[in-house]
């Protein structure tokens, strides 16, 4: 279960406090705030509590997978892309319009259908859009490495996996926003041994 971070902010209209973990950054704070704030802005009309702390817990949630330091695993979508021009465009565009960033993707052919796998920084507002669209997609929790981008960082990574035995179905790349660091993303059969070992590659990097 991924572990979140919890709040320290008190909203009026119901009175609600909750509560923040103390190593919290201030940054941390103002962000949850404003991204609070906005959901008050777009959904201006009695909300039950359980609702608010529901959007307040997924905030907290996308904002930990944006400030995430090893990210050792992620949230991918794989989706179903029409074959025809535009269709990836309009599914990329669609979820721009919502503030969701594409940290990594790649597209492929299987069994004659066109596909795209791809990694957002808010999972829950790209699951809206997809669905919003009508698209078929599915949701697969893969494994990621935040890597310097210099001769032999993939092969370090590759090669720690088969040292200890995990096989690697598929792999593609990104960048981290902001950064010169590559994000790699791994599909491989055994998710729970490799984000442990990845997540001491990239804390040997930091």
């Amino acid at each position: 279960m991924r572990r979140i971070w919890r709040f320290d902010w008190t909203c009026r209209a119901p009175p609600l406090t909750l509560t923040l973990h103390p190593n919290a950054s201030a940054r941390i704070k103002t962000v949850a705030q404003e991204r609070i704030l906005t959901v008050f802005k777009e959904n201006f009309r009695p909300i039950s509590r359980t609702r608010l702390i529901g959007s307040a817990i997924s905030v907290a949630g996308v904002q930990e997978m944006r400030e995430s330091i090893h990210m050792a695993k992620a949230k991918e979508f794989t989706v179903t892309i029409e074959d025809k021009p535009g269709a990836l465009g309009k599914c990329f565009l669609a979820l721009a319009e919502r503030g969701v960033n594409i940290l990594a993707f790649q597209t492929y052919v299987e069994e004659g259908e066109s596909l795209a796998r791809f990694l957002a920084d808010d999972t829950a507002t790209a699951n809206a859009v997809l669905g919003s669209l009508h698209m078929i997609f599915e949701e697969t929790d893969v494994a990621v490495v935040k890597l310097p981008n210099r001769p032999g960082e993939l092969g370090r990574a590759a090669a720690l996996l088969g040292k200890n035995q995990i096989n690697i179905d598929y792999t593609y790349c990104g960048l981290v926003p902001g950064s010169t660091l590559g994000l790699v993303v791994f599909g491989v059969d055994n998710l729970t041994k490799a984000a442990p070992l990845l997540d001491k590659l990239a804390a040997e990097n930091a």
